[in-house]
């Protein structure tokens, strides 16, 4: 891959994150101002990741036969009618358009991770050092998006702001050199293929209920922060931004963590993060003391790109953009179904999703110590 090429990559994902940092937290208090009450939330969120799992799932496999660069021109281009959607919706049902295209536009993720994957090598580092150019991009955002929405009393400015990034950020795509296509043996390239590799099939179905007990909190959080602990925009502003604090930290050490610990034990110690996290969260009520614990919610992210880089060490290059989209594909499902169980959670009490997800992260702890061997094996394939 050229040099100018990763600049550009990484100038595209830091405004994309910027984009979306402005609004993130602050979405769900956006469909309570337009009427939508906590099942409301979950639905918007649930048709986002509803529409992204389908997008990914078609899209890595095309994104391998008609150009990954193409593909990722397309995503990005995609998220803006949704964005403006969101700026002139006067009820919170116009909100659901605006999800469907912003979902469809999460399909340039897995195209964007098969070009950088076009290399044969060690993945963690390289997918940690790159993708935290998105953290760093929501560092700041979700402080301005707030601070906006406070003095100016009104959150549509805030997806004005939202929609010149995101036109930024494709535009930084549009001169990314196309890479010359994997030529394609028959039989080799499609889900059927994947689908008869057992350890890919276990690692993609571990991924989406991983995402599924981490993420069931998210949409929530901005909620429970003013309905708890009575935080205004701008505080919720504030801790989204030490969310993608921790996220950017997480990502650029993920490499150096992986080595040290070993795949599993980096995997077990993010979601250790994630369960003091929210152990933290439902017994402090003071937000200016909850900096720390949401700095650990960007293990979140990390655990995702670590399962990533597992299954992208291993996978044949022609193979690369359907698996990645297939992965990307289960993430979206395990935050569908996080969404769509969190809501239902919160409107029967408000630190309920909270409590299951703690409960769910130890399970998975348990099934990532079963499943060392597949990880093992994936770590012995990435070395040879």
């Amino acid at each position: 891959m050229l040099p100018r090429d990763l600049v550009r990559l990484k100038l595209s994902l830091f405004l994309t994150g910027a984009g979306t940092g402005l609004f993130l937290y602050l979405l769900p208090l956006y469909v309570r101002s337009l009427g939508g009450n906590a099942v409301a939330v979950g639905i918007v969120f649930a048709v986002q990741a509803a529409l992204a799992g389908v997008a990914t799932s078609l899209v890595g496999l095309i994104a391998d036969r008609i150009g990954r660069r193409l593909v990722m021109r397309m995503a990005a281009v995609a998220a803006l009618p949704g964005v403006a959607l969101w700026i002139v919706a006067p009820r919170w049902e116009w909100l659901l358009p605006g999800a469907v295209l912003y979902g469809i536009s999460v399909a340039g993720f897995p195209a964007l991770v098969a070009y950088l994957s076009h290399a044969d090598g060690e993945h963690v580092g390289l997918f940690g050092s790159v993708f935290a150019f998105f953290s760093l991009g929501t560092i700041a955002s979700p402080i301005l998006g707030g601070l906006i929405a406070a003095q100016l009393h009104s959150m549509r400015p805030v997806f004005c702001l939202s929609f010149v990034l995101l036109s930024g950020s494709a535009m930084a795509l549009w001169k990314v050199t196309p890479q010359s296509r994997t030529p394609h043996a028959p039989g080799t390239g499609g889900p059927r293929a994947l689908a008869t590799n057992k350890r890919f099939v276990l690692i993609v179905s571990f991924h989406a209920a991983l995402i599924c007990a981490m993420s069931m909190p998210t949409s929530f959080l901005g909620p429970f922060l003013q309905d708890a602990d009575h935080a205004g925009d701008a505080a919720v502003g504030l801790l989204g931004s030490c969310v993608s604090l921790g996220e950017f930290l997480i990502a650029l050490s993920l490499g150096r963590l992986s080595g040290r610990l070993g795949r599993l034990g980096a995997l077990l110690l993010l979601q250790a993060a994630l369960i003091v996290s929210l152990a933290a969260l439902l017994t402090i009520h003071l937000a200016g003391l909850l900096v720390g614990p949401f700095m650990l919610r960007g293990a979140l992210n990390a655990a995702s790109i670590l399962l990533f880089a597992v299954v992208g060490g291993t996978l044949p290059a022609s193979q690369r953009g359907t698996g990645f989209g297939i992965m990307e594909s289960s993430y979206q499902v395990g935050t569908m179904v996080g969404a769509s169980a969190g809501g239902l959670l919160y409107a029967g009490g408000s630190s309920r999703p909270f409590q299951l997800s703690l409960a769910l992260l130890g399970v998975t702890m348990l099934l990532s110590v079963m499943m060392r061997p597949v990880i093992a094996e994936r770590e012995a394939a990435g070395a040879a």
